[in-house]
């Protein structure tokens, strides 16, 4: 008797285009409160149908949705103008839901002001928050605000914190970070003059 036929195995673009046809549609009942922010079919996809599946994921909660659509409206994807009332209020809901990399952004928006106002404290905050989390480039960043002495109300640098996290950084492979911290060690600031560290 021969054995029955194996069942097809689904690719995983067709695993992802049915993912995406069951939260579009509907049809999964007991999907679960956060869907996959993976976008159907994205090198076919328009940039409406994008942006139209990270909107309804962003709007159901889903932390990486956000950050994704916020990303993707920064670069201009949504046509026009970029709100960056709304490019603030996504990524604030994807990292107060714990996403490290919406937090690095939030970071970058406030030290930057791009189209808001900008606000050394709130930048510190994120960037820290990223930073104790283990994101590298906002050990960097976080590290270079200390530094600059941009964390403290009365503009005080702390060089000795700006190495330890240029240290931290540094231990990830962050090559800026390495830099900065060759740089304060050949120069003493922070921590002790090592020219062979240096």
């Amino acid at each position: 008797m021969p054995a029955p036929p194996a069942a097809a195995v689904p690719t995983p673009a067709a695993a992802r285009r049915a993912a995406a046809a069951r939260f579009a549609g509907g049809l999964n009942k007991n999907r679960p409160k956060h869907p996959t922010a993976n976008p159907p079919d994205a090198a076919g996809a328009a940039p409406d149908a994008l942006l139209t599946f990270y909107r309804r994921a962003a709007q159901s909660g889903n932390p990486s949705a956000q950050l994704s659509l916020a990303l993707r409206l920064l670069q201009g994807d949504g046509g026009g103008a970029v709100d960056y009332a709304e490019v603030v209020d996504l990524l604030t809901r994807s990292a107060h839901c714990g996403n490290v990399t919406a937090a690095h952004n939030l970071g970058i928006r406030f030290a930057m002001g791009d189209g808001i106002r900008r606000d050394r404290s709130k930048a510190a905050m994120w960037f820290r928050r990223a930073a104790t989390s283990g994101l590298a480039a906002s050990q960097y960043n976080f590290a270079k605000l200390m530094e600059a002495g941009w964390n403290a109300p009365d503009g005080a640098k702390d060089e000795r914190a700006a190495a330890k996290w240029y240290k931290r950084a540094a231990a990830q492979g962050h090559p800026m970070a390495t830099c900065a911290l060759g740089i304060m060690q050949a120069e003493g600031r922070g921590v002790a003059q090592d020219w062979k560290a240096a």
